[in-house]
């Protein structure tokens, strides 16, 4: 089914910001670039761009500076720039295997844009950079461990935090999965004593709550409120939210977007924007969206009648996140609670909202009083309100997506019932989703009938609104 025509825009000319405060990424960029033998330029006088697009912006006439790196079109690697600067990957239909926005400048929160005018900059050719090395270092003091939840789905997410904090950042960490940290598949009393952050990865809730069993979110709990640093995403997100440590309100997502780059607005004020800016752009997977609870909003989806209101892929259900909570810090006694709906790390090349990450796990602390503890009567509403939420999230491990419309429900039962599958059903907009458990979390390609899903359900006359084969 065709989800949009395309859109015949024109671009002539790509250009990147030198901005000082993501220097490192823009460098990284313009190596990836180099690497694949792409033409390109500094300005070396001001050019007064016309119809100048910033990303996720509309048309306006600016000036850019000298400096400015310049990339025409015009070249024989036309089509490599396109895939990696477009703003906004074309997806003509809603049937999606995984990452439809891959936009790399907005992964990497670059600042820049693109121009359909004929223009004649002046510039000079760039010279090869190198690979540019992590320009940040974290306090000597600073003791950070990681919690690998069990589960296939959970290997991607913390093999990509172990890359990023080993191979780029250079920051030391042990797991929290060791046997002097895990006894017994729980933590045990004291265990984390010695260290400042816990990063718990994406995971599966179910698994990683049952790894930690009832000593061991008791002594998580106990940790926070004595000044430790707990931070989650995802289903490890939820984690924190059922035990406690979190008061941040998750709620299903009834969207259809496995992988779409969506503007989150930082608050500048505090600590997690150092030198990322007022926005970002993260990896929305289908993720729950959240709100606040006692914490504060470190960053949110704009309203979807802002103009900062943007996504980069397919965005079937996107209005879903306007307004609500991307990453939410949260004092807990003397600790830390922080919680981002999506993955911060995405697969090690999430440039942009790794450097949130950086800030929450190396950054200040921005709540120098003691808060109410978690489990006293001073949370007790907030606690209980945020864990029931965890609990209506739909427990299926990895689920394939598929959404239908009302009158399809009966007939597309039946197809799934041949396949012998299990599912639950929710209600959305427009029609009725389908959460097909994948207990073994397989990939389409490894699943013994999602592939064949398409073609059964068409010979039904059952036409799919939407299709995600994660």
């Amino acid at each position: 089914m065709l989800q949009q025509p395309p859109s015949g825009a024109v671009v002539r000319h790509y250009f990147l910001r030198d901005d000082p405060s993501k220097a490192y990424e823009v460098q990284r960029l313009i190596r990836r670039l180099q690497r694949m033998d792409v033409e390109l330029f500094r300005l070396t006088e001001a050019l007064t761009v016309p119809d100048f697009r910033a990303y996720g912006r509309a048309p306006a006439s600016t000036t850019l500076p000298a400096g400015t790196y310049w990339i025409p079109v015009a070249q024989a690697r036309k089509h490599w720039v396109q895939s990696m600067l477009n703003e906004d990957t074309y997806i003509p239909h809603d049937v999606t295997y995984d990452v439809t926005g891959w936009s790399i400048p907005l992964v990497m929160t670059v600042t820049g844009g693109f121009t359909a005018s004929d223009l004649d900059p002046v510039g000079v050719p760039v010279d090869p950079l190198s690979e540019p090395a992590w320009p940040f270092d974290a306090s000597d003091s600073l003791s950070v461990a990681v919690f690998e939840g069990p589960g296939t789905t959970a290997l991607e997410s913390r093999g990509g935090v172990r890359w990023l904090f080993a191979e780029v950042w250079g920051l030391p960490f042990d797991l929290g999965n060791d046997e002097h940290l895990i006894s017994g598949g729980e933590i045990t009393a004291g265990a984390l004593s010695d260290y400042d952050v816990l990063v718990m990865p994406d995971g599966y809730p179910n698994y990683a709550l049952q790894a930690l069993g009832a000593k061991g979110k008791k002594a998580l709990i106990a940790w926070v409120n004595e000044g430790g640093h707990l931070i989650a995403w995802e289903g490890s997100a939820e984690v924190a939210t059922r035990i406690g440590a979190s008061t941040a309100v998750l709620q299903v997502a009834h969207t259809n977007m496995p992988g779409s780059l969506v503007r989150i607005a930082l608050d500048e004020t505090g600590p997690l924007a150092d030198g990322v800016g007022p926005f970002a752009w993260a990896m929305f997977e289908d993720d729950p969206v959240m709100a606040p609870g006692r914490g504060e909003e470190a960053a949110v989806f704009p309203d979807v009648s802002s103009e900062d209101f943007f996504v980069s892929g397919l965005d079937s259900g996107a209005e879903q996140l306007a307004g609500t909570s991307a990453v939410v810090d949260e004092a807990v006694g003397k600790g830390r609670a922080t919680v981002f709906t999506f993955d911060p790390v995405f697969r090690g090349w999430a440039d942009g909202t790794q450097r949130i990450l950086w800030n929450a796990i190396a950054g200040p602390d921005p709540f120098p009083e003691v808060a109410a503890l978690a489990g006293s009567p001073a949370r007790a509403e907030e606690e209980r309100v945020a864990h029931s939420a965890a609990l209506r999230l739909p427990q299926v491990a990895a689920p394939f997506r598929l959404t239908v419309s009302r009158t399809d429900v009966r007939a597309t039962t039946e197809v799934l019932r041949r396949f012998d599958a299990s599912w639950i059903r929710l209600r959305v907009p427009g029609g009725v989703l389908f959460l097909i458990a994948n207990p073994r979390e397989l990939s389409a390609e490894e699943h013994p009938f999602v592939a064949r899903l398409p073609g059964a359900l068409a010979s039904e006359g059952i036409a799919m609104r939407s299709l995600s084969l994660r």
